[in-house]
């Protein structure tokens, strides 16, 4: 079995302790994302490390005709990092966000690999999703709760994990 370097853990494990603590605020589709044993294990397949944005959508809805009345939702399709699957993750009711990517001169241009990503709360009880890439794109998006689904490619069966 693979172990967090201490290096690693040493940042990881003040992160999963304050989520741990804070369980009963969490909703528990998100509580479950965050703290799952596979999160920071690059030898399971439905970690995010290493894994590929294949896209990302941002989607306003209403459900009455207010239009007043309206949530935001952020959809992110990646592609695993053994390419043998892929994660959907749905952000709901998202109360703002950051998508960062830094210019490049190269002439193709991406986010890179997911290096690292981070959970919190915030006073409000809101979660924010921190998210680093590889090539210097940072997203931060806050929401009321996180969805998480991995996908093997060809199974278009899986349940919400």
């Amino acid at each position: 079995m693979w172990t967090i370097p201490p290096e690693l853990n040493r940042t990881l494990m003040p992160m999963v302790v304050t989520l741990r603590s804070t369980r009963k605020t969490f909703l528990a589709r998100a509580y479950e994302f965050a703290t799952a044993n596979w999160h920071y294990d690059p030898q399971h397949h439905a970690c995010l490390h290493d894994t590929w944005v294949a896209y990302l959508e941002v989607i306003e809805s209403t459900s009455t005709y207010h239009e007043k009345l309206r949530q935001t939702d952020i959809r992110l399709t990646l592609l695993g990092a053994y390419n043998d699957g892929r994660i959907e993750i749905n952000y709901e009711n998202v109360n703002g966000y950051r998508l960062g990517l830094a210019s490049s001169n190269t002439a193709v241009n991406s986010h890179g690999d997911w290096l690292i990503d981070e959970i919190r709360l915030t006073e409000s009880r809101s979660l924010i999703h921190e998210i680093k890439f590889w090539k210097d794109g940072n997203w931060q998006i806050e929401c009321s709760n996180i969805r998480f689904k991995w996908i093997p490619l060809g199974d278009q069966s899986q349940d919400e994990k």
